[in-house]
């Protein structure tokens, strides 16, 4: 009797365990899934529960408050701002460094890019929901913990951004020359890469995800030979202009020096000064004779004969 009540009591103890361990696993759950968005963040919230399943709750704004997203359900977060994205030589500099996105213009010649770009995500909650579902569940949820860009982010923006990026601008510099490219204003081909690396993306990724993307793209590099033709061009560009202004300065020092001996000319005390200087010159080269008479005063005048 004794042992078949003590065997009773152990089991009750045990079931007991176990309730209060289920009751601090729900409270825990309860008390701790809680979470909140930065001003630079957007949240989308699902549903994870064994009897829900997973989906979309809602989205949650940027900057909100901390807030009770439910047993086992989760907050997603996305950039809510601006993003850039940078092609550079220099490994430290851009998001994929030392690759150039190399293309050729309309007559064959090869030329290397360096670009900064920008753009921002839809955030319009169908689209962010398309997206992270499509597209972010294979790049560890698009997740960038530190801003580095060494993760999730960076790896999906390799794979869609770029490779955008790459075939409009190759596709954009087949329509221009060289000469175009190196002289010209690139404001109209930075344009036309924008609009081609928008609509590539939407084909690339199923949907309207990126929006607002705008290019600022470099001088391109040209092979050695073709630069060098450009420097020379350059160089003899700016001796002619150089060369112009030396003439434009000439003509207005002598503009300037005519109507200065005009104004002169015209001055009764400059024309006496000439004549005085006319007249000492010609003493001293003997073209003028002095003559001396005295006057009946204590002085004595001073006759100037030619």
């Amino acid at each position: 009797m004794n042992s078949s009540s003590g065997k009773s009591n152990a089991i009750a103890g045990v079931v007991g365990l176990f309730v209060i361990i289920i009751v601090i696993v729900i409270a825990a759950l309860v008390l701790f899934n809680w979470d909140s968005t930065d001003v630079d963040e957007i949240g989308l919230e699902y549903s994870a529960g064994p009897l829900e399943g997973r989906h979309f709750q809602g989205m949650v704004p940027p900057g909100s408050s901390l807030q009770f997203l439910g047993v086992l359900d989760y907050m997603v977060k996305l950039p809510a701002n601006q993003r850039t994205y940078i092609v550079a030589e220099d490994a430290g500099e851009g998001d994929v460094g030392g690759e150039l996105i190399t293309a050729t213009d309309s007559g064959g010649v090869e030329l290397r890019f360096a670009t900064s770009s920008t753009f921002e995500l839809d955030t319009n909650a169908t689209q962010l929901n398309k997206f992270y579902l499509n597209i972010c569940t294979k790049y560890n949820d698009c997740y960038d913990e530190d801003d580095t860009n060494d993760d999730g982010w960076a790896l999906m923006l390799n794979d869609y951004y770029r490779k955008a990026q790459e075939s409009a601008i190759r596709q954009a510099t087949r329509d221009y020359t060289v000469d175009e490219l190196m002289k010209g204003d690139m404001t109209e081909f930075q344009a036309k890469v924008a609009r081609l690396t928008q609509s590539k993306l939407e084909d690339n990724m199923g949907g309207s995800f990126f929006t607002d993307v705008t290019f600022q793209i470099q001088r391109p590099i040209a092979p050695q030979s073709v630069q060098d033709r450009y420097n020379e061009a350059k160089a003899a560009e700016l001796q002619t202009q150089v060369k112009a202004e030396e003439v434009k300065q000439a003509e207005q020092q002598n503009l300037a020096a005519e109507k200065l001996a005009a104004t002169l000319n015209n001055n009764p005390n400059y024309i006496e000064l000439q004549r005085i200087e006319m007249l000492e010159e010609g003493m001293k080269n003997g073209d003028v004779q002095v003559v001396v008479v005295p006057s009946e005063g204590t002085g004595t005048n001073l006759n100037v004969n030619p």
